[in-house]
């Protein structure tokens, strides 16, 4: 519900409805499930989007823990790090987003093996296409 109220631009909505999916996600299936890596993840780029960078920080660090507890979730995990990369450059912090746009490229690499583009090319979407269609 809440990526439906984000595409009719219904942001403040959107968010309320991906704070209470991590909730639920966290009590009924656990902090390290994929499922709840979705959801803190989707309420990191909410956060983002409004501002909330130590919120949007804290949820990407939760979603990068939940995607990083199984080998499956990694072109989940390169996405929440590219994104947290995303974060500190936008917040000043250019040593530490370099150090992860880095590590989400070489992960991306063997996730990608034909895809040469340099990081700064890559769109959202380009972070997301490796992912299970239901997890995007």
């Amino acid at each position: 519900m809440g990526n439906i109220r984000n595409a009719q631009k219904r942001y403040q909505e959107g968010r309320k409805y991906h704070e209470r999916a991590v909730e639920n996600m966290k009590v009924t299936l656990g902090k390290k499930h994929y499922f709840t890596g979705d959801c803190f993840y989707s309420l990191a780029v909410d956060c983002m989007r409004q501002g909330h960078d130590e919120e949007a920080e804290k949820n990407l660090d939760a979603a990068i823990r939940a995607f990083n507890a199984e080998t499956y979730r990694e072109a989940q995990a390169v996405r929440a790090i590219w994104k947290k990369g995303c974060l500190l450059r936008a917040r000043g912090d250019l040593l530490g987003s370099e150090v992860l746009f880095k590590e989400a490229m070489q992960m991306r690499q063997s996730l990608v093996p034909d895809d040469a583009r340099q990081v700064d090319t890559l769109l959202d979407k380009d972070w997301a296409s490796p992912i299970f269609f239901w997890s995007r």
